[in-house]
């Protein structure tokens, strides 16, 4: 597990296009990519991330004509969603670059002069099929039912003199190195997706102008004012520019080549073909690899403005968090393949695996140092066989974590963290620490510590996923004054003993899903805050009632919920209450508690639950609301 210090990792996100607002598509490659770099940086390696927007062309021009804004007024406003959403995202970029800043122009020119010198750039008459909303010329052949194969939307046709990139000319070359290469595409379906092209499909020269009585907003060619640069020449060079290519020659030789491209599969061509031809004419080195993952996708389809089911990143972020948000795209589906979004999805991650077992685990551990230690992390005595497999089982998931990390596959790392916040709370409940409060307090003070360094560990792991959630877990168990995030000691065994905690608050608040007016849904936090007030007929819907509770056992495969049989009046209901870690089943029979009894019934773990009891606390700390006096089951609540 030692650190990569002293190599340099340069990552790229696309420059996105500012034509419309940034989607959950942006988002998806910007996490990943930051994700990525923090755990770079973690160990020791020198990071130069850059993300940023692709800012000239035709669609954009349309775009701000529509507005009746010129061009650099609309995408410098365009640019500030971007970076908005980014700083909510905590997005650790080092570099943004805008192609329209003003080193561009002069590194795509140059760039130009030298293919051009090369002899790979000619002056002749594009006729063919063009895509306005893609920037995409197109052969009949690539049409599906005369639409533009990529968007689905019309095309035109255009015929117009112009300049061409020799892109045939590296047809054999480009299919000779993606072999010789096998890790310069991935994952392997897009490699061979790739090659399938280059090998089968006619490889034409590429137009790279577009004349200025057409087209004004670009980069102009540095021999030719009558016509600027093709969008995609232009924005691939962007990247070039982020690293001082031209104008810092020392930073560019200590950055250059990108380590990784990470781009959307739809754009994988451009990266993949264009991108290496152009700087192998240009005499410039070929970018490590293009990692191209896959898209999002609702109720089967691709997200589209077009069929009305893209779903508004600052939405999920407003409903679940940034870090609920950021730990979702990261964690429910491979890097690389498609993913199925929904709200319920969400919530469903978000209640599962943050909220009920990181959330849980962290408040737990601290409302016991609460409680047995006076807020301080004890000394332990001697350790036993399952400390000690702990600290193994420890050591193994970082060198698991870490290879996981280093193939970009994202979820796998996170699933291998996650088997450490399950081993955290089946650790609890099998020592019983409440129990050992009243026995065995040496035996206390070591679960109690081996429970902090279990949070130690998962905040330094969990860091470059979601970063404010770790610095919450870092700073509430006092870490901050004695220890740094370091990933070489995550493994470690180290006394922690006399740190004093700050207090435990809630990670993640329990979320439900509730229906709108329309067919998404949207979660709501129970509770989160001071609720909305409501009006005594609103309140006068809900039915309460007595119920005696007549048995109660746990509910298989979770140590949360117990079934419970109810009698209320003449009926017996089945209810599923998450309370088995503050009751045992037995100490539930006879107990008369306060239930909600007109709420629709809801299957959970198969077993449909029909009604809910009233408690009050958090995490364990649980304590059902029961009647003082001989009130009869199926009595009403007033």
């Amino acid at each position: 597990m030692g650190t990569a210090s002293g190599k340099k990792f340069f990552i790229t996100t696309p420059l996105y296009y500012v034509n419309a607002l940034p989607h959950i598509g942006h988002a998806y490659t910007t996490v990943a990519a930051d994700a990525i770099s923090r755990y770079k940086r973690k160990r020791g390696v020198d990071v130069y991330f850059v993300t940023g927007t692709d800012e000239h062309g035709q669609k954009l021009f349309e775009a701000a004509q529509g507005e009746q804004k010129s061009p650099q007024a609309f995408v410098d406003e365009m640019v500030v969603h971007f970076k908005n959403l980014w700083k909510k995202l905590q997005i650790s970029y080092d570099y943004f670059v805008r192609t329209t800043q003003a080193e561009h122009p002069s590194v795509v020119q140059e760039v130009f002069q030298r293919i051009y010198r090369n002899g790979d750039i000619y002056k002749g008459v594009y006729e063919g099929w063009y895509c306005v909303p893609c920037e995409s010329f197109w052969t009949p052949m690539q049409l599906v039912n005369g639409n533009c194969p990529s968007c689905n939307r019309p095309v035109k046709w255009i015929q117009e003199e112009n300049y061409f990139f020799q892109m045939s000319k590296y047809r054999d070359w480009l299919i000779q190195y993606v072999k010789e290469h096998p890790d310069f595409v991935r994952p392997e379906s897009r490699k061979n997706e790739l090659l399938s092209r280059l090998e089968k499909e006619e490889i034409r020269d590429l137009c790279i102008s577009r004349p200025r009585s057409t087209l004004e907003w670009g980069v102009p060619l540095p021999m030719d004012e009558n016509y600027v640069l093709y969008v995609w020449f232009d924005a691939l060079l962007g990247y070039t520019t982020a690293v001082g290519n031209f104008y810092n020659p020392q930073q560019f030789a200590r950055y250059w080549p990108a380590d990784v491209h990470l781009i959307g599969k739809d754009i994988l061509w451009f990266h993949a073909a264009i991108w290496p031809a152009i700087l192998r004419s240009a005499g410039l080195p070929i970018p490590e690899q293009i990692f191209a993952h896959g898209f999002w996708v609702v109720g089967g389809e691709k997200m589209s403005k077009s069929k009305g089911n893209v779903m508004n990143p600052d939405e999920i972020i407003q409903a679940v968090g940034v870090d609920g948000f950021r730990y979702f795209l990261l964690r429910e589906v491979p890097f690389g393949l498609d993913g199925s979004i929904s709200f319920e999805a969400i919530v469903s991650r978000y209640n599962t695996e943050l909220a009920n077992d990181l959330g849980n685990l962290h408040l737990r551990t601290l409302t016991m140092l609460q409680k047995y230690s006076s807020d301080r992390i004890p000394k332990p005595a001697s350790l036993t066989g399952k400390e000690e497999d702990y600290y193994r089982l420890k050591e193994r998931l970082v060198k698991t974590v870490e290879a996981h990390l280093d193939a970009f596959e994202l979820k796998e790392a996170l699933e291998s963290i996650h088997a450490l916040t399950a081993w955290g709370n089946k650790y609890i409940d099998e020592e019983k620490p409440w129990n050992l409060h009243r026995s065995n307090v040496a035996r206390l003070k070591v679960v109690l510590h081996t429970l902090m360094d279990c949070l130690r560990s998962l905040a330094i792991l969990l860091e470059p996923f979601i970063p404010d959630t770790s610095e919450k877990i870092w700073n509430q168990c006092g870490f901050q004054e004695r220890f740094q995030q370091n990933w070489d000691e995550i493994a470690k065994k180290l006394d922690l003993s006399g740190i004093e905690i700050k207090g435990g608050t809630p990670l993640f608040p329990r979320l439900e899903v509730e229906k709108t007016t329309t067919e998404s849904r949207r979660p709501e936090s129970q509770p989160q805050g001071k609720s909305p007030r409501i009006t005594l007929a609103e309140f006068s819907k809900v039915e309460m009632k007595v119920g005696q509770i007549q048995a109660a056992s746990p509910v298989s495969g979770t140590d949360k919920l117990l079934k419970l049989e109810v009698r209320v009046g003449n009926e017996v209901r089945t209810l599923v209450a998450g309370i088995a870690r503050s009751y045992q089943p037995q100490d539930l029979i006879g107990k008369k508690i306060i239930l909600v009894t007109n709420l629709e019934p809801a299957v959970i773990r198969g077993i449909q639950s029909e009604g809910m009891l009233l408690a009050a606390g958090e995490g364990d700390e649980i304590s059902l609301l029961t009647i003082d006096k001989d009130i009869p089951a199926g009595s009403i609540i007033r």
